[in-house]
């Protein structure tokens, strides 16, 4: 009996993002790393006033979802990419007609072999940040950019 390859954890991996508007690849981004692929259920505040005779079990509300964080390595100035999303941003704080993007972020391993996705709808870029710089120290400097989103699906490749 032979196992089925992606049935165990990946030990060597990377993350790739695409970010769509109005429909079109905007941007595509290699990430080092990422946090908040997460969903929860929104449970809805009970009644105040009496007090049923029985407890009730306790009544869904809808879904919640974390900030997506990602982190990539700093590139050249020449790349556009984090100009673009400064611009981006600076357009949604002063309130300009910005669409909502698409987002995929795909897990590959080793190989460059797409193991699992996700596909963001609604999504907006929160926060941009460079990490701190210290030249006493070998590493790499990294951005960090956080989305918010209004829902996520697994991208389904079988």
């Amino acid at each position: 009996m032979s196992l089925d390859p992606y049935s165990y954890p990946v030990a060597g991996f990377s993350f790739e993002l695409t970010l769509y508007k109005d429909g079109a690849i905007w941007k595509e981004i290699r990430c080092q790393s990422v946090t908040g692929i997460e969903m929860s259920i929104k449970w809805a505040t009970p009644p105040t006033g009496k007090t049923p005779p029985t407890p009730l079990p306790p009544l869904a509300d809808g879904l919640s979802f974390s900030d997506l964080v990602v982190t990539k390595g700093v590139v050249p100035a020449s790349n556009a990419d984090d100009l673009d999303i400064i611009s981006y941003m600076q357009n949604q704080a002063s309130n300009t007609a910005t669409p909502f993007l698409e987002m995929t972020l795909i897990l590959l391993n080793e190989q460059g072999e797409a193991l699992r996705g996700w596909s963001y709808r609604g999504v907006i870029i929160f926060k941009w940040k460079v990490s701190g710089f210290d030249a006493q120290k070998s590493g790499f400097a990294v951005d960090e950019i956080t989305f918010k989103y209004r829902e996520f699906t697994l991208i389904n490749w079988k």
